[in-house]
């Protein structure tokens, strides 16, 4: 007899927690595959593998803060851009506000 929809994620829920418990994840290849791991950048610095290890990583480790560092420079750039959209939104409203109209 085939399991309901109900039973199937009952099932799928148990044996989740059961590799929880017992200190085990399936999230390893997602953070090997991430930007954040140095395997990452490994892959993309030296993907023959052809360099020496202690190269390899220290190159792998500079790619992966400078790619750090990039986000963080983007990020401060779209939160300065928002402050001043923000401003001038602001302004705009006190203008339209002065004289008469209504803000909203």
């Amino acid at each position: 007899m085939a399991e309901t929809p109900a039973e199937l994620a009952q099932r799928m829920r148990i044996n989740a927690l059961r590799m929880h418990s017992h200190g085990k994840t399936n999230t390893s290849p997602a953070r090997k595959a991430s930007p954040q791991s140095i395997e990452y950048w490994a892959k993309k610095i030296d993907p023959d593998g052809t360099l020496p290890e202690d190269v390899r990583i220290k190159r792998a480790d500079q790619a992966r803060r400078a790619y750090l560092l990039e986000l963080s420079l983007k990020s401060a750039k779209a939160r300065r851009l928002a402050r001043e959209q923000t401003a001038a939104a602001e302004a705009a409203e006190t203008e339209l506000a002065d004289l008469g109209g209504t803000a909203s």
